[in-house]
This record gives C-alpha cells, structure tokens and sequence, in this order.
C-alpha cells in the first residue's frame, strides 16, 4: 500500500546480475545504447522519469506485471533489471548480445515526445523536472 514498506526483500541472483553486467558491458563497448539506468531506488517510475529529464525527452511505455497495481508496477524495487534506450536500427544488435549473454529483453516502449506517458497516466517531462529540481531544493535549500 502507498506510503508503507511492505513485502520481504527481494534476493538477488548473483549469476542473473553477472551475466546483466557482462551483457551491459557489450552493449557498451558495441556502442550500441543512448541511455541504461537501473531499476533499483524508486523502481521503475523512477528510472524512467530520471531517464527523461536526464535526457529532456519523454517516453511512452508499456508498463509490465499486469496482474499488479499500476503503483506497485512503478515503484517496486527489483535487483538485476534495467531500462535500455537504444536506435530502432539497433534493436536485432543489442537482442543478440542480450540473447548470447542469456539475458531476457523486453520491449516494453518508445523514446520521444515531450511526455512521460505510463500506461494511462501522462506527465510533461518540464513538470517532471521541475518536481525533481524543487525536491531537492527542499533538501539542500533553494538556490
């Protein structure tokens, strides 16, 4: 429920985030990503609207687990899962290094737009970022 942490800690699967990693590694060194940020900290809602103010761009997404709350789809923490952002040209590349590497991908979204749009629910990326700036203002003092 919103506003509690509930639910035991997720274990992590040492051999699923090597195998992540070494994967990340080739997709980098392929040169074939634009963006890779984490699920971790925030779960997915986060990792997507840090991914769009970092790179001022929204994103229309499919949001997974369907069974789930849309809350507890976006903010559930999860080890070893990331968000890739990469050319549609790319897609059979970083398919095969994630197929190689015995790494699951799902395309879940697109890249663009001045939206962050998750499922039924669209927030401006400016708002977004204007949210985040004024959240840490309040923690530092304003500037």
């Amino acid at each position: 429920r919103a506003g509690a942490v509930t639910g035991p800690a997720l274990s992590i699967d040492l051999e699923a985030e090597q195998a992540l990693q070494a994967c990340l590694r080739a997709l980098a060194q392929a040169r074939v990503l634009s963006s890779a940020h984490d699920v971790s900290d925030g779960g997915l809602g986060a990792c997507l609207a840090e991914s769009c103010i970092a790179g001022g761009r929204g994103a229309s997404v499919r949001v997974p687990g369907g069974g789930a709350s849309l809350a507890a789809r976006l903010f559930a923490e999860e080890p070893s899962r990331v968000v890739l952002s990469f050319p549609a040209a790319k897609e059979d590349e970083v398919r095969a290094l994630a197929q190689r590497h015995g790494v699951p991908l799902s395309v879940v979204g697109e890249v663009g737009g001045a939206d962050l749009v998750l499922d039924d629910v669209r927030v401006p990326v400016r708002e977004l970022a204007r949210r985040h700036a004024g959240a840490l203002d309040a923690i530092v003092g304003e500037r």
